[in-house]
């Protein structure tokens, strides 16, 4: 067992839970509280979550391209770029709605930060998705 594609997996796995937490139980509950608060706490949050899961992203990747080198075994290329993929997604897809959102005002919020928080909500899943594969072309790698 490679094990630099195991802290590859690690970091990827850390990555997913954290997204997927977000997915399926802070923007939920967010989006269920008046909108006034669900936009105050949303921009702490994810000026948070942008470091970690930024920073969990790109090392997933590094270390999965140091298996792949260590390997030769494409899969972990795949991994990588799976993880990896959540950077230009953020970048290009999200982040419109992610300016609107930190650019709102709590104390004038109301259902139109709401859907805009529905709306970060699917898109997020997306990165929930990509984690997911990633995590499970990491332990594909791993059988071989």
């Amino acid at each position: 067992m490679e094990p630099v594609g195991v802290a590859a997996l690690v970091a990827g796995s850390v990555f997913t839970g954290a997204s997927l937490f977000v997915s399926a139980v802070e923007n939920p509950a967010r989006t269920s509280i008046e909108p006034r608060s669900a936009v105050m706490q949303f921009k702490p949050s994810f000026a948070r979550a942008v470091k970690m899961q930024g920073s969990l992203a790109v090392l997933g990747s590094a270390l999965a391209i140091q298996a792949f080198r260590k390997t030769n075994n494409n899969k972990w290329l795949a991994g990588g770029a799976l993880l990896l993929a959540n950077m230009p997604w953020t970048f290009a897809v999200i982040m419109p709605t992610n300016k609107k959102l930190m650019d709102a005002s709590p104390a004038h919020a109301g259902e139109t930060e709401r859907e805009l928080l529905k709306t970060w909500g699917q898109l997020h899943a997306v990165r929930t998705a990509l984690g997911i594969a990633a995590v499970a072309t990491f332990a594909w790698a791993l059988t071989e």
